[in-house]
């Protein structure tokens, strides 16, 4: 029997995890916490129960948006076998590729039938990587495009969807405007799109969501 961490912080949402998994598959749950700091206090203590196999966590605990890509970040780093499991309401391929780049090695939409959850959990404890079915086309058409892409030129997009100007942009990156015209034309050609509203629209709608 496989033992898992649950990290949400919405009771519902986590009486649900508990209840379903404990009737489909072999999953005891080990503990639970509303946020990242509750994880690692839990994981110091020894948990509520045996050591977990696997940790399901949210990317969003109440106004910290980021905090479920740090936690993900230093689980990797302080426990680097414990398998991570992300199950969030955001469903986005920007932010699938983000959760994954930062050490994940699963994720589950909200939004998608809960049985990809299980199916998930059983594919990470054979030693597999899982990404919902219902996003992994749009994650792999993502990573395509953004394949298209130097380092540079995709810092210089996500500072467009923040709205700055070249200006803001030279300044950040420490180039000069003129460099900063050039790699916005780039990526205009690799895109083929022709405006920064443009850019901003879809590169925003590729690497933003909702939890």
């Amino acid at each position: 029997m496989s033992g898992y961490f649950l990290v949400e912080d919405h009771v519902l949402m986590r009486q649900g995890v508990i209840d379903y998994l404990s009737s489909h598959g072999n999953y005891v749950c080990s503990g639970t916490a509303n946020d990242k700091e509750e994880f690692f206090s839990a994981m110091k203590k020894g948990g509520e129960g045996p050591s977990p196999d696997i940790i399901i966590t949210d990317l969003c605990f109440g106004s910290d948006s980021k905090g479920g890509i740090n936690l993900i970040r230093e689980c990797r780093s302080k426990f680097p076998n414990l398998k991570i499991m992300v199950y969030s309401m955001y469903d986005t391929p920007g932010v699938v590729r983000a959760a994954l780049d930062s050490g994940a090695d699963g994720y589950v939409c909200k939004n998608s039938d809960v049985s990809y959850l299980a199916e998930g959990l059983k594919e990470l404890m054979q030693g597999h990587n899982y990404v919902d079915p219902s996003l992994a086309t749009e994650v792999l058409v993502f990573e395509k495009k953004l394949a298209m892409f130097t380092r540079r030129e995709t810092d210089i997009l996500n500072l467009i969807v923040d709205d700055k100007t070249n200006d803001d942009i030279a300044a950040s990156l420490g180039v000069q405007k003129r460099a900063v015209e050039n790699y916005i034309s780039r990526i205009y050609n690799k895109s083929g799109m022709s405006s920064r509203e443009e850019l901003r629209h879809y590169w925003s709608m590729q690497t933003s969501g909702h939890a």
